[in-house]
């Protein structure tokens, strides 16, 4: 009579399928966190590079600064922060530069007595149309001067910013937005995690409260300690915050679509001020 092979029980067949569904559970998790991982270190990699490449440009360009001094006025660098405004708030996150174009050049002419062009102005800013890429703006076409001291500058930029005369060029396309909620009478807005912050030392009050030569004059704070009795070298200083999401809206895994990195720079220019 022929031996009869031993099977699996329905017990053993059971607890074999459950130990097999759970061996599988536990490596797809495991797949599933080195995917994420890799994830977040190529979102880590790339917001930092984009990141590092816009202020790097930022920082070129306002090296190409020219220098002003028009009808015997102060030397003044070629440089201004233009604000959004939402309500009663300030959104300091335009920044214009008088650099001769997007070649730059501008700084090595010298100090100039004339208005600037629109077609040597390079503006940063957010693309009005998706404020989560910062472009840089230039305006070829337009021949027009524009002074820096008109009363109209502020909105005459804004308005190129979304004038078919714009030439865009994304720098960075990741940039964190925020949205602003309805408050009283202002409607909501969205804004982007943009900042820049203009200052010049001594600033253009505490010299025309000192008298050249005085104490006072030389207590200011000149850059470097470079004063005499008539002269001093002024240095003006801009500030850049950059805010970059470490992945891109709506991909994989957007559990924290609002996860960003914070950067920063500070880019300085030194003229000399004359009495």
């Amino acid at each position: 009579m022929a031996a009869q092979q031993a099977g699996f029980t329905l017990v053993e067949l059971v607890m074999s399928l459950a130990t097999t569904a759970l061996v599988i559970v536990v490596l797809g998790g495991l797949i599933m966190a080195v995917h994420r991982a890799r994830e977040h270190t190529y979102g880590l990699e790339d917001a930092t590079t984009q990141a590092r490449a816009t202020l790097e440009r930022i920082r070129f360009m306002i090296s190409q600064a020219g220098l002003q001094a028009v009808n015997g006025q102060p030397i003044q660098p070629g440089l201004a922060i233009i604000p959004h405004r939402w309500g009663v708030l300030d959104m300091p996150d335009v920044l214009v530069v008088w650099s001769g174009g997007r070649q730059g050049g501008l700084a090595d002419n010298g100090v100039l007595d004339r208005e600037p062009l629109i077609s040597e102005l390079i503006v940063y800013g957010p693309d009005p149309a998706a404020p989560q890429r910062l472009v840089e703006f230039a305006f070829p076409s337009q021949t027009g001067e524009l002074s820096f001291q008109a009363s109209s500058f502020d909105s005459t930029i804004l308005s190129l910013l979304e004038s078919s005369a714009a030439e865009k060029l994304v720098l960075c396309d990741r940039v964190r937005v925020s949205q602003l909620n309805a408050y009283g009478w202002f409607a909501a807005a969205t804004q982007a995690n943009v900042r820049f912050q203009l200052e010049t030392t001594p600033a253009a009050g505490a010299i025309a409260a000192t008298s050249p030569g005085s104490p006072e004059w030389f207590a200011l704070p000149w850059a470097q300690g470079v004063v005499s009795r008539l002269n001093g070298l002024r240095q003006t200083t801009v500030q850049v915050e950059l805010q970059v999401l470490t992945r891109p809206p709506g991909g994989p895994f957007d559990d924290h679509p609002d996860r960003s990195l914070p950067f920063y720079d500070s880019v300085s220019r030194r003229h000399v001020y004359r009495e």
